[in-house]
C-alpha cells in the first residue's frame, strides 16, 4: 500500500485489531474457529478493539459511553416537543 506506518504491530506501528472470545458454545466443533463470528451468527463476544492504536471496545464495552443514558438521549430527542 506504500504506508510506512502500517503492516505489523510493534511500537510506532498504527495498529488496528480486534480481538474476539470465541470459547462461546456456538463455535464448538467449527473446522476453523477463526470463522465463528461469521459462520455461526449472533454478538460475538468482542474483548478488544484497537484503532490506531487507541482502546476503541474494551470487553463487549466502549469505555467511558454509558450506553443506557445515550439511549435515553436518543429516545428523549426524537419526541415531540408539542406533546
Amino acid at each position: 500500500m506504500g504506508l510506512d506506518a502500517i503492516g505489523r504491530i510493534a511500537p510506532g506501528q498504527a495498529t488496528d485489531i480486534a480481538v474476539y472470545s470465541l470459547d462461546d458454545p456456538r463455535y464448538f466443533g467449527l473446522h476453523d474457529p477463526a470463522i465463528g463470528p461469521v459462520a455461526s451468527g449472533g454478538w460475538p463476544m468482542l474483548r478488544a478493539l484497537l484503532v490506531n492504536d487507541r482502546m476503541i471496545v474494551e470487553n463487549d464495552r466502549i469505555p467511558g459511553v454509558d450506553l443506557l443514558e445515550l439511549g435515553a438521549a436518543a429516545r428523549q430527542s426524537r419526541q415531540d416537543p408539542a406533546q
